[in-house]
């Protein structure tokens, strides 16, 4: 049991053993524990019914601070002496012998606890770093599905509309717009004339050419940063995905635009050009290799390469869609 220092007045000297007035004496404190209340008689929870005869005030001293508590003095019960008894014959009994409830020390951290507080912090944000930007990707690539659908549904709505795809007319071969590869072609030449836009640079929707009705096929955001485009379509109406242009593109300014291949020779069957991934199957009609469809679109993922990218030099890729982060309409 932990020792206190109990600082007793030389008054309560008479009222305890004659064994221990020396050592009270020397240094006017003695240790109180429960082997000392043995000795001395005095209980540290010990309660008469009785009103006590003295009372004695005292300070007992702890490591934080002297606390104030009270001896109170009561007839000794197997002695034949009565409560008037002189103070020499009366035997001391702590009662309600009670400390204050520690105050401690102030409420601040060492350095020490500092330290090892921001550690742990460092530890975990680096085992949740990973995981919160795998959710963040998976996010973008549920973002980038849902845009290349509506591009798909747009098309194919556009050709319900008109009886035509949103082409050049004077195209006989399929188109690939937005291709970073053979960049002949910006999807803002599909884009435009489903959102119904007055082609500015005089490509083939111009004062509406493919689009005279106007109708409203597809809706987008605009992207938040003109210098780094992404998630949306900027002044030149070309649509972005999630990720943008990746950090080593390098001269391809066009990737990050969405893909867009259109079967503009009308044989039910879509080129897949530059998405034709080696793990996929495709179907012939003659003279496209691709997909039985009116369009299909595809984005290029994080790295900007077809499939897995390469020597950090995209859009080379290893021409493999499984285990890629490309997105594309038709998987």
């Amino acid at each position: 049991m932990t020792s206190v220092s109990v600082f007793c007045p030389c008054s309560l000297l008479p009222l305890l053993p004659a064994a221990h007035h020396s050592a009270i004496r020397n240094s006017r404190k003695t240790p109180l524990n429960s082997s000392t209340s043995q000795l001395l008689n005095l209980p540290l929870s010990f309660q008469l019914s009785a009103p006590p005869i003295r009372s004695y005030s005292f300070y007992v001293r702890r490591c934080n601070g002297d606390f104030p508590a009270t001896i109170a003095m009561y007839p000794d019960p197997l002695s034949s002496r009565t409560v008037g008894a002189s103070a020499p014959t009366l035997r001391g009994r702590l009662s309600a012998f009670t400390l204050p409830q520690s105050r401690g020390r102030a409420g601040a951290f060492t350095l020490i606890e500092l330290l090892v507080v921001i550690t742990i912090i460092a530890i975990l944000m680096g085992l949740l770093f990973p995981v919160f930007r795998g959710v963040q990707d998976q996010a973008k690539k549920t973002q980038a599905k849902n845009d290349l659908t509506q591009i798909v549904n747009a098309v194919n709505a556009f050709y319900t509309e008109y009886g035509v795809y949103p082409v050049d007319p004077t195209f006989t071969a399929d188109a690939e717009y937005g291709n970073p590869d053979k960049p002949a072609h910006s999807n803002s030449d599909v884009m435009n004339a489903l959102r119904a836009i007055d082609d500015p640079k005089g490509g083939p929707n111009k004062g509406h050419a493919l689009n005279p009705k106007q109708v409203i096929f597809f809706n987008g955001p605009t992207v938040k940063d003109a210098k780094n485009p992404r998630a949306g379509f900027d002044s030149n109406g070309e649509f972005w995905d999630p990720w943008g242009s990746p950090p080593n593109s390098g001269p391809a300014a066009l990737i990050g635009h969405y893909i867009i291949i259109i079967d503009c020779n009308y044989n039910g069957l879509t080129s897949a050009y530059t998405l034709g991934y080696s793990d996929l199957t495709y179907e012939t009609v003659a003279p496209d290799t691709g997909v039985r469809v009116g369009a299909i679109a595809a984005s290029l993922g994080k790295d900007g390469g077809y499939g897995t990218v390469i020597g950090n030099n995209p859009p080379n890729g290893d021409n493999k869609f499984k285990g890629s982060d490309d997105v594309i309409s038709w998987q």
